[in-house]
């Protein structure tokens, strides 16, 4: 029995994609869930399937050119609802997202965040090492880490 490629229709004798179609589903699939990924939504484990209200396992793209109009589904729904419907398109031409907003950092009066605290604790650090006369595991149990944690974050903030 032969079945139709779900992309460009041609006869193949199993279920999915042409050997043609398939590394270009899979292209369009890898940027989608790049982009998932950047946009932080959440994991579909764990959520309710939109069509059963199963558990969902997957996130169903019906457009890959709109990568986060996605909903969750279970592994039934999935394949009930198919492949995406602008499949063929993406097969014939690749895959075309409208380009991402760029936002800009956000000023704040505080300045930066990840270079203040990486002072704080480097001033932290190396006045514990003083109080304790250059003991690191003394100092490591006053700041209540390890000696693994003091000796890893010395090395990572460049204290002497």
């Amino acid at each position: 029995m032969f079945s139709k490629c779900s992309g460009c229709g041609i006869s193949i004798g199993y279920h999915g994609y042409c050997a043609e179609c398939k590394p270009k589903v899979k292209l369009a699939q890898r940027e989608a869930k790049a982009i998932m990924l950047r946009a932080n939504l959440p994991k579909a484990d764990g959520q309710k399937c939109v069509d059963c209200g199963k558990r969902a396992f997957h996130y169903d793209h019906r457009h890959y050119s709109k990568p986060l109009d996605v909903v969750p589904v279970c592994r039934t729904c999935n394949m009930k609802r198919g492949p995406a419907l602008d499949i063929a398109d993406v097969i014939r031409n690749g895959i075309h997202y409208a380009p991402e907003p760029v936002s800009k950092p956000v000023e704040t009066p505080y300045g930066d965040l990840d270079a203040d605290l990486a002072e704080y604790e480097a001033d932290a650090i190396t006045d514990a090492i003083t109080t304790e006369g250059g003991n690191w595991t003394k100092a490591a149990k006053r700041l209540g880490i390890s000696f693994r944690s003091i000796r890893y974050r010395i090395a990572k903030l460049g204290i002497g």
